[in-house]
């Protein structure tokens, strides 16, 4: 579902470029270069929201396959109880007893 979304994102970001790189041709020059720094900012958050979120979810399954952390949730826990463990972007990890 994250990749889907980076690619949408992503196709947004670089239509919306040539979007302005059109009006920039058709001499409409301050809507062309406004219209492709917009499209820029776009691509640019999208790499940046999809590389942090690939960050995070590299940190939780190391930390869950080192054996060290269990993954729990409120289904387990009250919410309460969730916030005594450790929070790792929004993902609780409990420290298992060895």
């Amino acid at each position: 579902m994250e990749v889907l979304l980076f690619v949408l994102f992503s196709l947004l970001g670089i239509g919306i470029i040539c979007l302005g790189a059109y009006s920039y041709h058709m001499n409409d020059m301050l809507s062309g270069v406004m219209v492709c720094i917009l499209g820029v900012l776009i691509l640019i958050l999208s790499i940046g929201l999809f590389s942090s979120y690939n960050i995070t979810k590299a940190k939780v399954n190391a930390l869950v396959e080192s054996g060290k952390y269990e993954i729990v949730t409120h289904d387990d826990y009250s919410m309460n109880e969730l916030k005594q463990f450790k929070n790792v972007g929004g993902v609780y990890l409990k420290e298992v007893d060895e």
